[in-house]
Protein backbone atom coordinates (compact mmCIF):
# COMPACT_ATOMS: atom_id res chain seq x y z
CA UNK A 1 0.00 0.00 0.00
CA UNK A 2 1.72 3.47 -1.09
CA UNK A 3 -0.50 5.52 1.68
CA UNK A 4 1.26 6.86 5.05
CA UNK A 5 -1.54 5.39 6.87
CA UNK A 6 -2.18 1.70 5.69
CA UNK A 7 -4.75 1.42 8.55
CA UNK A 8 -7.31 3.83 6.73
CA UNK A 9 -8.11 2.72 3.09
CA UNK A 10 -6.88 5.53 1.03
CA UNK A 11 -10.07 6.32 -1.03
CA UNK A 12 -13.60 6.27 0.80
CA UNK A 13 -17.12 7.61 -0.20
CA UNK A 14 -18.04 10.56 1.35
CA UNK A 15 -20.75 8.64 3.53
CA UNK A 16 -18.53 6.33 5.61
CA UNK A 17 -17.23 8.25 8.48
CA UNK A 18 -14.38 6.02 9.38
CA UNK A 19 -12.97 3.13 6.61
CA UNK A 20 -10.54 0.05 8.07
CA UNK A 21 -8.35 -2.04 5.84
CA UNK A 22 -7.76 -5.41 6.37
CA UNK A 23 -4.03 -4.41 7.91
CA UNK A 24 -6.10 -2.26 10.12
CA UNK A 25 -8.69 -5.14 11.78
CA UNK A 26 -4.80 -6.87 12.15
CA UNK A 27 -3.87 -4.18 14.15
CA UNK A 28 -6.95 -3.93 15.97
CA UNK A 29 -6.67 -7.47 16.70
CA UNK A 30 -3.16 -6.85 18.02
CA UNK A 31 -4.27 -4.64 21.21
CA UNK A 32 -6.72 -7.11 21.96
CA UNK A 33 -4.53 -8.06 24.99
CA UNK A 34 -4.11 -6.58 28.47
CA UNK A 35 -1.24 -4.96 28.25
CA UNK A 36 -2.22 -2.47 25.67
CA UNK A 37 -5.75 -2.77 26.93
CA UNK A 38 -5.50 -1.44 30.77
CA UNK A 39 -2.21 0.93 29.72
CA UNK A 40 -4.58 2.74 27.01
CA UNK A 41 -2.67 2.02 24.12
CA UNK A 42 -5.57 0.54 22.59
CA UNK A 43 -7.32 3.27 22.69
CA UNK A 44 -4.71 6.34 21.56
CA UNK A 45 -4.11 3.85 18.29
CA UNK A 46 -7.48 3.93 17.60
CA UNK A 47 -8.04 7.54 18.62
CA UNK A 48 -4.46 8.06 15.83
CA UNK A 49 -6.42 6.19 13.11
CA UNK A 50 -9.96 6.84 13.63
CA UNK A 51 -10.54 9.78 15.91
CA UNK A 52 -14.00 9.78 17.45
CA UNK A 53 -14.76 5.55 17.12
CA UNK A 54 -12.95 4.42 20.11
CA UNK A 55 -11.65 0.93 20.26
CA UNK A 56 -14.39 -0.58 22.48
CA UNK A 57 -16.43 1.23 19.33
CA UNK A 58 -14.16 -0.23 16.59
CA UNK A 59 -14.25 -3.81 18.03
CA UNK A 60 -17.92 -3.51 18.28
CA UNK A 61 -18.51 -2.84 14.70
CA UNK A 62 -15.93 -4.72 13.27
CA UNK A 63 -17.76 -8.05 15.28
CA UNK A 64 -21.08 -7.55 14.46
CA UNK A 65 -20.33 -6.93 10.82
CA UNK A 66 -18.68 -10.33 10.84
CA UNK A 67 -15.12 -9.52 10.09
CA UNK A 68 -13.31 -11.61 12.71
CA UNK A 69 -13.04 -15.29 12.51
CA UNK A 70 -12.64 -17.82 15.89
CA UNK A 71 -9.17 -20.15 15.76
CA UNK A 72 -6.44 -18.09 15.09
CA UNK A 73 -3.30 -18.17 17.16
CA UNK A 74 -3.12 -14.58 18.53
CA UNK A 75 -4.18 -14.00 22.29
CA UNK A 76 -7.70 -12.87 21.46
CA UNK A 77 -8.38 -16.09 19.35
CA UNK A 78 -9.40 -13.87 16.28
CA UNK A 79 -8.39 -13.34 13.17
CA UNK A 80 -9.56 -11.86 10.19
CA UNK A 81 -11.98 -13.40 7.66
CA UNK A 82 -10.41 -14.30 4.58
CA UNK A 83 -12.42 -12.63 2.20
CA UNK A 84 -12.64 -8.82 3.99
CA UNK A 85 -10.91 -6.34 2.30
CA UNK A 86 -12.31 -3.19 4.14
CA UNK A 87 -14.55 -2.44 6.64
CA UNK A 88 -16.48 0.71 6.26
CA UNK A 89 -18.14 2.54 9.51
CA UNK A 90 -21.25 4.95 8.79
CA UNK A 91 -21.96 7.82 11.33
CA UNK A 92 -24.96 5.86 12.92
CA UNK A 93 -22.34 2.70 13.60
CA UNK A 94 -23.73 0.67 10.39
CA UNK A 95 -21.29 -0.67 8.67
CA UNK A 96 -20.23 -2.47 4.68
CA UNK A 97 -18.10 -5.15 4.38
CA UNK A 98 -15.83 -4.77 1.27
CA UNK A 99 -14.75 -7.88 0.01
CA UNK A 100 -11.66 -9.10 -2.28
CA UNK A 101 -12.58 -9.72 -5.96
CA UNK A 102 -11.64 -12.92 -7.10
CA UNK A 103 -8.65 -11.86 -9.35
CA UNK A 104 -7.51 -9.94 -5.82
CA UNK A 105 -7.37 -13.28 -4.30
CA UNK A 106 -5.56 -14.42 -7.54
CA UNK A 107 -2.89 -12.29 -7.27
CA UNK A 108 -2.23 -13.27 -3.57
CA UNK A 109 -2.12 -16.95 -4.39
CA UNK A 110 -5.49 -17.18 -2.60
CA UNK A 111 -4.22 -15.91 0.46
CA UNK A 112 -5.48 -12.67 1.56
CA UNK A 113 -2.86 -11.71 3.81
CA UNK A 114 -0.03 -12.23 1.69
CA UNK A 115 1.82 -8.73 1.47
CA UNK A 116 0.68 -7.43 3.90
CA UNK A 117 2.55 -7.76 7.19
CA UNK A 118 6.55 -6.61 8.09
CA UNK A 119 6.99 -4.10 5.16
CA UNK A 120 5.07 -6.37 2.54
CA UNK A 121 6.15 -9.78 3.49
CA UNK A 122 4.09 -12.13 5.74
CA UNK A 123 6.23 -14.68 6.97
CA UNK A 124 5.37 -17.94 7.87
CA UNK A 125 7.53 -21.25 8.55
CA UNK A 126 8.38 -23.76 11.60
CA UNK A 127 10.01 -22.83 14.68
CA UNK A 128 13.38 -23.25 14.20
CA UNK A 129 15.58 -24.47 17.73
CA UNK A 130 18.83 -24.16 18.16
CA UNK A 131 19.47 -22.85 15.30
CA UNK A 132 23.01 -21.70 13.71
CA UNK A 133 24.41 -18.30 13.64
CA UNK A 134 24.29 -18.72 9.89
CA UNK A 135 20.52 -20.50 9.81
CA UNK A 136 19.39 -17.01 11.81
CA UNK A 137 21.30 -14.64 9.69
CA UNK A 138 19.58 -16.69 6.57
CA UNK A 139 16.30 -15.93 7.97
CA UNK A 140 17.02 -12.45 8.57
CA UNK A 141 17.86 -12.42 4.78
CA UNK A 142 14.59 -13.65 3.77
CA UNK A 143 12.80 -11.56 5.56
CA UNK A 144 14.28 -9.09 4.30
CA UNK A 145 13.65 -9.86 1.00
CA UNK A 146 17.30 -10.29 0.14
CA UNK A 147 18.74 -13.32 -2.01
Amino acid sequence: MSSSRPYVPEHLDPDVRWGITRHGLHALIHHVHPIPLCRGFAQSFVEKHWPGLGFKGAMTCATSAGVFKRGAQTFSGLSVAGHVKELHIFGDRSTRVVSFSAEELAERDGDPDRMEFAGGVLVRGDAVVNATREQLLDIARRVKGEP
